[in-house]
């Protein structure tokens, strides 16, 4: 028996019988299929559908790794039905004119990808069976880090009905967490989840009662909850006059949500809840005076929603395809402000157009901002 193994039993077996405030749980996927993995979910009694099936444009950009050998692999275009791929060959050359090695590039073909049955279809017989069978292997397999995923899916499922039932980290690195006792069952089916799947599970209980056990169960709970009250501040600092309603209504519902979690941990924190109540309580009165300022702001200084969408028809190329962040930039537009739903509204109107993992302008569209 590998030495840790052998500790975690000796340890089990001291504090057998001792009541436990929980237990650090350490974890390790393993590959395996997708069809396993489904089936090892439903056998512990857990949510299969956290294991989600692969659209075929997802795997291929894991397919397309083991395909990039002395080629480059780029997205031409993309729309409801299909995705294009060209692939480009380059090998090292020698110029003689400056007596330096370079680069050459040379188009190979095109991959046509569809998007709802996964066939891949190309004009080179030997790239068309490759990048399938690539493609097959990918919609099917899933990695250590696929299986890790997964698992943090059913604990964020598991707490959104058992508000103390969440991971909580016991280092910054993550890697090892805290499970309460009242919830070691739900572990009990996770273990049996990743057995099944070929993965491996360390549980180390954490007894009640003792000085520093007490003392550090407490510790990762204040902390924990800690950097929950933190990150919702750090939301609502970023709200711009761009921030829409329901995004601030959003954030008034966490504080009670933080409050109602605040509470169901009320037995472990002791002391340190009354100090974690009053920084949620200071967020509220952030929040409140935040909306407050952006709502002065933005009757100070109106401004159409066309102009908006005027600057980001500036901002598209008719060409050259530009993801959001790019059109931002050529346009003068904020990062933090939100475009998706405007660009969905410009190619609806016909005035712009999906292409290449980007936006265009389409022709005919205004390039300037209109009075």
């Amino acid at each position: 028996m590998p030495k840790r193994k052998a500790a975690v039993k000796d340890y089990v077996q001291l504090v057998n019988g001792i009541p436990l405030l929980g237990e650090i749980v350490v974890w390790q996927g393993a590959k395996n299929s997708y069809t396993n993995v489904v089936q090892a979910l439903k056998d512990a009694g857990l949510d299969h559908e956290v294991a989600r099936a692969f659209m075929p444009a997802q795997a291929f950009n894991r397919a397309i790794k083991t395909l990039e050998t002395k080629r480059v692999i780029e997205e031409l275009s993309r729309d409801k039905h299909e995705v294009v791929f060209q692939l480009t060959q380059y090998h090292r050359v020698h110029n003689a004119a400056d007596g330096e090695d370079e680069l050459e590039y040379k188009k190979e073909t095109k991959v046509h990808l569809d998007r709802t049955t996964g066939v891949i279809t190309c004009k080179n017989a030997d790239i068309r069976r490759q990048a399938q069978d690539e493609l097959d292997r990918c919609l099917e397999e899933r990695t250590p880090s696929d299986i890790t995923n997964i698992v943090q899916a059913l604990f964020t499922k598991y707490q959104a009905e058992h508000p103390t039932g969440e991971l909580i980290r016991v280092r910054d690195q993550g890697g090892a967490y805290f499970v309460l006792a009242p919830h070691l069952a739900f572990v009990d089916r996770v273990k049996q989840f990743l057995d099944a799947v070929g993965g491996t599970v360390t549980r180390w209980p954490i007894p009640a009662g003792t000085k520093h056990g007490d003392a550090a169960v407490q510790e990762s709970v204040e902390g924990h909850l800690r950097a929950l009250v933190d990150e919702h501040r750090a939301e609502v600092a970023k709200f711009t006059t761009h921030t829409r309603a329901d995004t601030i209504k959003a954030a008034a519902d966490k504080i009670n949500l933080l409050r109602v979690k605040i509470e169901a941990y009320a037995h472990y924190l002791d002391e340190k809840k009354a100090a974690l109540l009053t920084g949620l309580d200071d967020n509220n009165a952030y929040l409140v005076q935040r909306a407050q300022d952006l709502d002065a702001e933005r009757q100070a200084n109106p401004t159409p929603s066309v102009d908006l969408d005027n600057k980001l028809l500036a901002g598209l190329d008719p060409a050259s395809p530009r993801k959001p962040k790019e059109i931002k930039e050529a346009a003068g537009i904020e990062q933090s402000i939100p475009i998706h739903g405007r660009l969905q509204r410009l190619i609806k109107a016909g005035l712009a157009a999906e292409a290449g993992g980007g936006y265009v302008r389409k022709n005919g569209a205004p390039a300037a901002p209109q009075p």
